[in-house]
């Protein structure tokens, strides 16, 4: 795009190729800073691009100590030709003044990128909201060490209780771990959302033998204008690119192609003659057709515990495992392109078995069991095998056979152990269901605690404690710093019912409550060693003493009229 085709606000901002009057009216400038010896040092800048049917942000600034420093975070909504005159500042000078505040930022020395004034699509900009789906970007990157006491502080976020708070307080304000993310930090991101679509999905809209016709819809924004805007289909099968063509969207941001053979894997661009290129959706499944199936567990529960590492010593309690049922799969018909999906699939297992194999990723942030048992297992002892430092197991119904199956997945040698539960009367029952099994739960929970004490499992302390102050009802896995909520107890999770296993997102409140729960609670083998040496009694006990009373009423009224020689 040449300068003469630019007009108005954007002229006056030196003609940003791939921005068009009109497109965008308001600049969101958000600034993060640490204040430290009277020098402002910026942690993250962003400047973000409204549409005119996006409502701006109030301005408003906060500040936090963050004792010998102090943390700012600012918002201000400026014109679209003042906010890029200050991104275009940044670019230029190693200070800047502060757009809603009279005070001057240190940014050191910043390069573009890219070097020239073009954006690139990203999909990966920690702090973009969902409505931006894949904005443009363009950034300016620090080219220097960061300041001492930015360094200071991301080395402290994990250990160092101030800098656990800033971290926190920085998330909830600019929605991104940024102390996490310190590729940005010390950067400014110039954030371009697509002016003409808001949305975009790609459907099969219709369904033939040997063909479909797939149908790209997108929501245009109020106000917009599509003239000249392409759709181009691109497809990927096993033995390379496939199908490609380009259509004119109507008015609507809607253009369809006809594809034969069935689709296997396909993608699409947007792009703009005058904008250029507005969206790349990589190439994807068709979700066809999907089964599910549900059943009710039924047997017992088996732990078997890993073999710690340069270890000897074997899991001293073998407890109850859950074995599942036998279930039949079941019979799936399939159309002709599904079974031509199917081969083709096939075939690149085949053509793949020499490959360097690919370890499959966890999901990031939520996993949904039901009827996984094993699948369960593998991912919790995942999560565990990550600690460096701790393992914190919150249950109420925790038994030994959890520490077997659970912890013993730890690889780091030294790693501490914790427990937190809330002893329920199960503690008394017998913890196995054999016949002449005479250890109690409870019993079975402290010899366990003492096995993994043995130096040669490589553990850290083992430190599990009962709270009775105050009740536990969910349960969480704390990992480190990462803490997982889950739905049941790790003793059912992946079972008959649903299990949701989840990462706290925010997770430094419910640290904060959980190590001062965990710090007020006492040992589980003091609380153990002290119990009553009677069994509680529970209220099928009490309902059979007063069955037992009525009976015994009922035999000595009827014995008295025997002796007095009254009718019977």
């Amino acid at each position: 795009m040449e300068v003469d085709e630019v007009a108005g606000d954007l002229a006056h901002s030196e003609a940003w190729a791939g921005l068009i009057d009109g497109d965008y009216d308001r600049g969101v400038v958000r600034i993060a800073t640490l204040t430290r010896d009277r020098t402002n040092y910026l942690l993250f800048a962003s400047v973000e691009l409204l549409p005119p049917e996006i409502p701006s942000p109030p301005n408003g600034a906060q500040a936090m100590n963050c004792d010998p420093g102090r943390l700012y975070m600012s918002r201000n909504v400026l014109p679209i030709s003042a906010a890029l005159d200050w991104y275009q500042a940044c670019w230029n000078a190693p200070t800047q003044a502060h757009p809603g505040a009279p005070a001057d930022i240190s940014l050191g020395i910043l390069s573009p990128e890219p070097s020239v004034r073009r954006f690139v699509l990203r999909d990966d900009v920690p702090f973009s909201p969902a409505w931006h789906v894949m904005p443009r970007l363009h950034r300016l990157v620090s080219m220097q060490p960061l300041p001492a006491p930015i360094v200071e502080m991301t080395e402290g976020m994990t250990s160092v209780e101030r800098y656990r708070r800033a971290r926190s307080w920085l998330l909830e304000r600019l929605h991104f771990d940024l102390l996490a993310h310190d590729d940005w930090l010390g950067g400014i991101g110039l954030v371009a959302p697509n002016p003409l679509l808001g949305s975009s999905r790609t459907r099969i809209s219709t369904r033939g033998y040997g063909a479909e016709t797939v149908t790209v819809a997108g929501r245009p924004r109020r106000g917009a204008t599509l003239d000249g805007l392409k759709i181009i289909f691109h497809e990927r099968r096993v033995a390379g690119a496939g199908f490609h063509a380009e259509h004119v969207t109507d008015a609507f941001g809607a253009a369809s192609a006809l594809i034969t053979g069935g689709v296997e894997e396909l993608g699409h661009r947007i792009v703009c003659p005058r904008r250029g290129l507005l969206h790349d959706e990589p190439p994807g499944w068709f979700f066809r057709s999907f089964s599910m199936q549900t059943n009710v567990p039924i047997g017992e529960r088996i732990a078997n515990p890993m073999r710690r590492r340069r270890s000897t010593v074997a899991g001293p309690l073998v407890t109850s495992v859950w074995r599942p049922p036998e279930v039949q799969q079941p019979v799936v018909t399939t159309s002709p392109v599904m079974r031509l999906e199917q081969l083709q699939r096939l075939r690149q297992d085949r053509f793949g078995e020499y490959r360097a194999l690919q370890a499959r990723g966890d999901r990031d942030d939520v996993r949904v069991l039901e009827n996984e048992r094993e699948e369960a297992v593998l991912f919790i002892r995942r999560l565990v095998a990550r600690a460096r430092r701790r393992i914190l197991l919150v249950d109420p119904y925790l038994v030994a056979a959890d520490l077997q199956e659970f912890t013993y997945a730890a690889e780091q040698q030294g790693v501490e152990i914790q427990g937190l539960i809330s002893p329920p009367k199960r503690y008394y029952t017998r913890a196995s269901s054999e016949v002449g099994a005479t250890m109690l739960t409870g019993e079975e929970l402290v010899a366990q605690i003492v096995a993994m004490r043995e130096p040669a499992l490589g553990f850290g302390k083992i430190d599990v404690r009962a709270t009775t102050q105050r009740g536990l009802h969910d349960r969480f896995l704390c990992v480190d710093d990462d803490l997982w909520h889950c739905g049941h107890s790790f003793n059912g999770v992946g079972t008959g019912d649903v299990s949701v296993m989840s990462r706290v997102t925010r997770p430094a409140e419910l640290l904060t409550l959980l190590d001062e729960i965990f710090s007020a609670a006492g040992s589980f083998e003091d609380w153990w060693s002290r119990r009553p040496q009677s069994r509680p009694r529970t209220i099928r006990d009490r309902v059979a003493d007063l069955l037992r009373r009525a009976a015994s009423a009922i035999g000595g009224s009827s014995g008295s009229k025997d002796a007095g020689g009254d009718d019977v």
